[in-house]
């Protein structure tokens, strides 16, 4: 059994971790969120759009900025509404929006947004959120191709199983582009699960792309119990991280 040595991973990619929380709109769970992202300085904390306006009164006087994260599926909803929706948070404190689809409505999402993309989010920025888990490895030049299309500000991979990342990881660094003008997020949502498939996904980039790292364009989401889980000065075993 290999002993994962969390301490010296953390030293490494503390500065890369930014916060999400998603799942809840009570305003202690909120605030507790908030405080966990100013006391680790983290740059950047994603709740829902309700919740916004809280959060963005708890941390106006901080650095924090606030990304409203929304799911949207073109098969199911109005693409005027959506606009609306995304209007809402950013007049309310959100410095940008992470709109999360599936990958079936990638290119719908990506038609709808680019007449508004410049106006409605000037001086903001916009990230797609997509489940890793549903992307294959042939799909990826057609996804960096819409990105660019739309001028995204960040691609935020949401990871369900963390065992699979990995090779989901190493698929999109083997046909990345040289250069991107956005960066590459992301999140296991298992927070008890989240250190491994982080430490595999940010050596990949170092060994595969590391002017990705050079450029500062990886960062990952966790949520706030996230350095409750992983104290610095706590070595964990492989067996526990599966």
């Amino acid at each position: 059994m290999n002993t994962f040595d969390f301490t010296k991973t953390l030293a490494e990619i503390k500065p890369l971790l930014n916060l999400c929380c998603w799942t809840s709109e009570d305003s202690s769970t909120l605030i507790h969120a908030a405080t966990a992202a100013v006391e680790n300085n983290v740059k950047l904390l994603s709740v829902e759009p309700v919740s916004i306006p809280l959060v963005w009164s708890w941390t106006e006087k901080t650095p924090l900025k606030l990304y409203a994260f929304m799911a949207a599926d073109f098969n199911k909803q109005d693409e005027k509404k959506l606009i609306s929706d995304m209007n809402i948070p950013l007049k309310r404190g959100a410095s940008g929006i992470q709109i999360y689809t599936p990958v079936n409505s990638f290119e719908s999402l990506v038609n709808a947004l680019l007449p508004i993309r410049h106006d409605l989010f000037f001086g903001r920025d916009l990230t797609i959120a997509l489940p890793l888990d549903n992307i294959t490895p042939n799909q990826w030049p057609m996804i960096f191709q819409y990105l660019s299309k739309l001028d995204v500000s960040r691609l935020l991979l949401i990871a369900s199983k963390p065992l699979a990342v990995a090779q989901h990881i190493y698929g999109l660094l083997s046909v990345i582009p040289a250069h991107t003008n956005w960066s590459l997020d992301v999140c296991v949502t298992s927070s008890k699960n989240a250190i491994k498939p982080i430490e595999d996904t940010f050596r990949l980039t170092q060994k595969m792309a590391p002017w990705i790292l050079d450029q500062n364009k990886l960062h990952f989401f966790v949520q706030p119990s996230f350095f409750q889980n992983y104290p610095r000065d706590t070595q964990y075993d492989d067996a526990d991280l599966d």
